[in-house]
């Protein structure tokens, strides 16, 4: 989205819908933000339940990350204008075009995004139903699919399985034992709790 932003330009270029104000404002703190940094002049907003806008106000944010009920509120309250908009994005996708949740809205808003804007789909997940109605939303798309689960294992990563249940000293003694006797140049260990990930860190 980023990329495609023309800060000299003072217009929203760039609109990303999520399904929940947690994961919008995930994307702006984890991604939006850092990234942004390296643009100069760059104005972003949240647009999600709870940010007050006065009344007969335009937003001036390049890209917009919020909520279908709110955003479809500021498009028809005229605080987002549309016409600017290069970039339309539905993260968790499988949600955001389904027809027994947000659906009715994303269809909404997308309505009033200029049809020359470029539409991307982002999820983990897409039922047959949910490929249908993306279809609709946006024909003769581009489709991106990840290889199977069993295909995506890389060549020159090195794995192995253990079975560390009886371990004297649990998984951690034994992520221990192998970091002392192997010499690893790079590794990822995947924990479930922040302070196990602390705890593998020490």
């Amino acid at each position: 989205m980023l990329s495609r932003i023309d800060p000299r330009v003072n217009a929203v270029q760039a609109l990303c819908l999520t399904p929940t104000r947690e994961i919008a404002i995930q994307i702006v703190d984890d991604a939006v933000r850092p990234l942004s940094t390296r643009i100069p002049g760059i104005r972003y907003e949240l647009g999600i339940t709870g940010v007050d806008v006065e009344s007969d106000s335009v937003s001036t944010a390049h890209l917009i990350v919020g909520t279908p009920g709110t955003v479809k509120r500021w498009i028809k309250d005229g605080y987002l204008p549309t016409k600017g908009i290069r970039i339309f994005v539905l993260d968790e996708a499988d949600t955001m075009v389904s027809v027994k949740t947000l659906g009715a809205d994303t269809m909404a808003v997308k309505q009033k995004i200029p049809p020359t804007s470029q539409f991307l789909l982002f999820s983990a997940t897409y039922t047959d139903e949910i490929m249908d109605y993306a279809q609709k939303i946006v024909p003769n798309a581009y489709t991106i699919r990840p290889p199977k689960r069993e295909e995506l294992v890389l060549d020159v990563i090195f794995q192995v399985w253990m079975d560390v249940r009886k371990a004297r000293g649990g998984k951690l003694q034994v992520l221990k034992d192998i970091y002392s006797f192997l010499t690893l140049q790079q590794s990822i260990v995947f924990v479930e709790m922040k302070r196990e990930a602390d705890a593998v860190a020490s």
